[in-house]
């Protein structure tokens, strides 16, 4: 029998192997391609983030994928490093937003200490196993400096939907 670290560690290859396949259909050609895919509610909460931080803060763009919401960010003025699982998404946020600091790391793999005023995480946690959650938002404590903001979602879904997952 498989232990579970080891299960959730294949798992999180899979689904690195598995966006990187969905990364051609997730990529964004402009800033205005980027800003129609946005979520119109998260748009809403982001604006609110973005007025809770300092002006110039270096900002954390965790799950980040193809940079949806990065465009915002840089236009506040911010400076961005963005992290996905993804190395195929990171290619087109990388065309898109030229100037922002992409890196290939999981949400379980982040080591930031103290470099960021705020952290976003939008549309990614319902992508990992809740279990991992709390290393995750560990991950974000260190990441951010004293008195720093998180924005982070998490898509719920019902019982039925997550016993079906976890068989």
């Amino acid at each position: 029998m498989i232990e579970r670290s080891e299960w959730l560690k294949q798992m999180r290859e899979k689904a690195e192997t598995i966006y990187d396949l969905w990364a051609p259909m997730c990529g964004f050609e402009t800033d205005e391609d980027a800003a129609k895919a946005r979520v119109e509610a998260h748009v809403q909460y982001l604006e609110e983030f973005i007025r809770r931080v300092p002006s110039r803060s270096n900002v954390l763009s965790a799950g980040c994928g193809a940079g949806r919401y990065d465009g915002m960010l840089l236009d506040a003025g911010h400076s961005v490093v963005g992290i996905d699982l993804s190395e195929r998404l990171l290619v087109h946020a990388r065309k898109l937003y030229p100037t922002i600091r992409y890196e290939q790391m999981a949400l379980q793999e982040m080591s930031f200490q103290n470099e960021f005023d705020g952290a976003i995480c939008i549309e990614a946690l319902e992508h990992v196993f809740p279990e991992e959650w709390p290393v995750i938002l560990h991950g974000f404590y260190e990441a951010l400096k004293p008195g720093g903001v998180l924005y982070f979602t998490v898509d719920t879904v019902s019982e039925e939907e997550l016993k079906r997952s976890y068989e």
